[in-house]
């Protein structure tokens, strides 16, 4: 009897060894793959060509990724079709948490809106954003005639359809804005498309072709020797590219006019949330970061990008991204292709 229970003891004590080897092993497996991630490079996908806006934001933060994360960041150019070509490559990738991307907004949401794109945008698990670009109308310095927004649009009420103003077009959101202002002040301007993009915008107002520019702050600071900036469609201020630069809502007392920008972010594919949240909230933390080094922020100041390009937390970023995009779907009908 006494030896049988001596084998009893002897069973159990090897039961709880087993138990406990197997908590040991189960415990330090997770521990160590959190640990290990990333165990290799992660990949930033960047839909716009090496030089842009969008590259050069990626690219000043690069060098501070990598010293957080500990692995140099990858950035891949996937040009085309103002980002949906690289959009679009970015979801066919493994959703492992290895590659994540730069967005732009409410353009991505525009071709969704379009039908161009072949995706949802549930398909996008915003991470934060880094630039946000307000909507601004710039006229020639030489040009006496208007001191502010205000005095343009009063002046648009008497001589409706004889302004003509410059933007990004057909199909952009500053077609979108065009319309939102003559909305809601009751005037109307003749809107002159630059199917070049935003430097034959400027250009056409530096060359006299048009009477106003509407184009985003930091687009058209690359004319500020020969314009100025008679008001934002927005309410945040840009006081070292546009100092003289105040609300449209303050000049005109209407306090609830949209604040209209551009945005430029970083997402992961919401599928990658689900399944790795730990590595999603790892490069979020490294992103915030990196973006809010004293030595990034001082780099962006130096390239003249300090007022819109910043770090924007997840939070605050898709409550500033939900005015846009209430915009999009308001004003759609003026999207081509639909």
């Amino acid at each position: 009897m006494k030896q049988g229970m001596k084998r009893r003891n002897l069973d159990i004590r090897l039961i709880t060894s087993l138990v406990l080897v197997s908590i040991f092993f189960i415990y330090s497996g997770v521990s160590e793959g959190a640990e290990s991630f990333p165990a290799k490079e992660i990949t930033l996908i960047v839909g716009w060509n090496p030089g842009s806006t969008s590259d050069r934001n990626a690219r000043t933060m690069k060098p501070f990724f990598d010293k957080i994360a500990g692995r140099p960041l990858m950035i891949e150019n996937i040009p085309g079709a103002s980002s949906l070509v690289g959009w679009t490559a970015y979801l066919k990738k493994p959703p492992d948490g290895y590659t994540f991307v730069f967005t732009n907004w409410p353009v991505l949401y525009q071709q969704i809106v379009m039908g161009k794109a072949k995706y949802s945008l549930d398909k996008f698990y915003n991470l934060g954003g880094i630039n946000d670009d307000p909507i601004v109308l710039l006229k020639r310095k030489e040009d006496t005639r208007w001191k502010n927004a205000a005095m343009f649009f009063e002046d648009c009420k008497k001589n409706p359809d004889q302004y003509k103003v410059s933007m990004t077009g057909p199909s952009s959101f500053q077609n979108l804005v065009a319309y939102y202002l003559m909305d809601n002040f009751g005037i109307k301007f003749r809107i002159v498309n630059s199917p070049g993009g935003a430097n034959e915008a400027n250009q056409m107002l530096a060359g006299g072709h048009v009477d106003i520019c509407l184009t985003n702050a930091y687009s058209g600071y690359l004319i500020r020797e020969v314009s100025t900036c008679l008001g934002l469609v927005a309410n945040a201020k840009v006081p070292n590219m546009w100092p003289e630069a105040t609300p449209i809502s303050e000049q005109t007392g209407k306090k609830d006019l949209a604040s209209l920008t551009v945005l430029r972010g970083f997402s992961t594919n919401s599928e990658v949330q689900k399944r790795y949240p730990d590595r999603v909230k790892f490069i979020e933390e490294t992103l915030a970061k990196a973006c809010t080094n004293p030595d990034f922020i001082q780099k962006l100041k130096e390239s003249g990008e300090g007022d819109v390009s910043y770090w924007i937390p997840r939070t605050d970023f898709e409550k500033r991204l939900k005015t846009s995009l209430e915009i999009v779907d308001k004003y759609k009908q003026y999207l081509a292709g639909r």
